[in-house]
């Protein structure tokens, strides 16, 4: 699925080495997401005959440099969930592909709103998230207290409830 002219999604294919490598360099890299670990399980959902619910892998002028996943939490409400390689941070891609694809989403899906989770200590994330036009929801991390994460909500300006496009 292409995003713009340099950034498009791809779905995983377990029959790609390519893409298992990306499997295996996330699980044993560095990351400060304690749910890293799931990425196996995200990029090989492959019975979702939707974007939701289906592992991408993210790439930047045809090279891979992280993995998405969208997961409907709630009807008018959606998680985005992505991670970037290594090799692939502190480059502007975090930014570039969670601006451009939730401006896509938010076009493309009647929904209210999209959200990331975070861990608190992972700064670069946060500062990436407020980039992107997401803003801290204090009442929804002290309501539910999400595994010590905090949660950041991007809202669709033209979001009308019970209206598709």
């Amino acid at each position: 699925m292409k995003i713009d002219e340099q950034l498009s999604l791809i779905p995983y294919s377990y029959q790609d080495p390519r893409h298992g490598q990306v499997v295996f360099d996330f699980q044993q890299g560095p990351s400060k997401s304690k749910f890293i670990h799931d990425i196996q399980t995200r990029l090989t959902n492959i019975d979702s005959k939707t974007i939701f619910g289906k592992g991408y892998l993210i790439c930047y002028q045809e090279q891979i440099v992280g993995y998405f996943y969208l997961s409907p939490i709630k009807k008018e409400r959606l998680e985005v969930e992505y991670a970037l390689l290594k090799e692939a941070r502190e480059k502007g891609y975090g930014k570039l592909f969670l601006t451009k694809i939730s401006d896509y989403l938010l076009q493309k899906f009647p929904i209210k709103e999209l959200y990331v989770t975070i861990d608190p200590s992972n700064e670069k994330s946060i500062s990436v998230a407020e980039a992107s036009s997401f803003f801290f929801d204090e009442e929804d991390y002290e309501k539910r207290g999400y595994q010590g994460l905090m949660t950041f909500v991007k809202e669709n300006p033209t979001y009308q409830k019970g209206k598709s496009r």
